[in-house]
């Protein structure tokens, strides 16, 4: 097993986003290689949830509208 510490290898700045943030706008933060997930956040603070790539196609395969993501993301976290 490699020993290397957490710190070494953990995102320093953690994207963060709304729960009423829609799903068109969590997909184009996604499509930066450097966001591969967005962590949602209730007033930016106490974590409630987590969107990712798939989550986010999946949503637009399955689903007619622009749905905010707090009716897709996955919690608890």
């Amino acid at each position: 097993m490699i020993d290397v510490p957490v710190s070494m290898v953990m995102i320093q700045e953690v994207p963060v986003a709304s729960p009423r943030l829609p799903a068109d706008a969590a997909a184009e933060r996604l499509r930066d290689p450097a966001v591969p997930a967005l962590v949602v956040c209730m007033d930016g603070e106490s974590v409630v949830g987590i969107v990712t790539e798939s989550d986010i196609v999946a949503v637009f395969a399955e689903r007619a509208g622009n749905p905010a993501l707090d009716s897709f993301m996955s919690r608890p976290v």
